[in-house]
């Protein structure tokens, strides 16, 4: 019996990490079922992100740690550090303060817990990251997007649309979600799969993108879907985000449009 398209998809990320695209290219998968099986193993815990090449994340295999197999070299880690320091004397000031405390925290460890793991990489990734916010990072899209969903903007967001569905009777439910799919902000039935909804809408948002590009009429505004029993309309969110809002039937778009294009906007702003 093959293996499945999740465990492709994890043998795969062992070797190297890589975009949804490129997975989808080698593996010979749709781009939207590659990001539909992304997704699912990093809320799984197997994949991590890390970081963005281009619009597309990075993914990589989350290796699980072995509290009996991790082995810590002390001199080594605070040889590494010490010449980091060396490499970057712009920020030595502030890195020394810390060097000592690890340093002295490195050479007590007796044993080789998970939990002193974790801390150790904690620590670790924080000294590196001191250069990362004062210089490239803090104007970095990745950044950027990393510091927005911090709470309690994530509290306005929900807010934003459960008072849209609230205030505005002909709205049924609502998901925003980042351009790659990830889910940011839900109002959905309990029977709604938020997950695949929001692999969807970032895909339709790509190819209203795609097609509006391609006939020469400016940037993406708006794509609306109308159905039997309903309207979908797919609104962006400045450049990280998209907002899909589900409508019951018979409404006048243009009637409810105002206050859904407001709410967009205020998203817009906070991400």
């Amino acid at each position: 019996m093959g293996l499945s398209n999740k465990d492709r998809i994890l043998n795969l990320l062992k070797t190297l990490p890589l975009t949804s695209d490129e997975i989808a290219e080698k593996l010979l998968l749709s781009k939207q079922d590659a990001r539909t099986y992304l997704l699912r193993l990093k809320k799984e815990g197997k994949i991590k992100t890390l970081g963005k090449r281009g619009r597309n994340y990075i993914y990589t295999f989350n290796t699980p740690i072995d509290a009996q197999k991790a082995q810590i070299d002390t001199n080594l880690l605070i040889g590494i550090l010490k010449d980091y320091l060396e490499s970057a004397p712009s920020f030595k000031t502030e890195i020394n303060k810390k060097i000592s405390g690890l340093e002295a925290k490195l050479n007590a460890i007796a044993s080789k817990t998970s939990e002193n793991y974790h801390e150790l990489e904690a620590e670790i990734e924080n000294l590196h990251y001191v250069k990362t916010l004062d210089e490239e990072t803090a104007r970095s899209q990745e950044f950027l997007i990393r510091q927005a969903f911090e709470s309690p903007v994530l509290e306005n967001i929900d807010n934003l649309l459960f008072n849209l569905i609230d205030t505005v009777p002909e709205i049924k439910a609502a998901i925003l979600v980042s351009v790659e799919g990830e889910v940011l902000s839900s109002a959905l039935p309990q029977d709604v799969d938020e997950m695949t909804l929001a692999v969807m809408t970032a895909a339709l948002l790509s190819l209203a993108e795609s097609a509006i590009t391609m006939i020469k009429s400016g940037e993406f505004e708006q794509l609306f879907i109308r159905g039997r029993d309903g309207t979908l309309l797919v609104l962006p969110t400045g450049p990280n985000g998209v907002l899909s809002i589900s409508t019951i039937k018979d409404i006048k778009l243009e009637l409810i449009y105002p206050d859904c294009y407001q709410v967009s906007e205020q998203i817009a702003k906070l991400i």
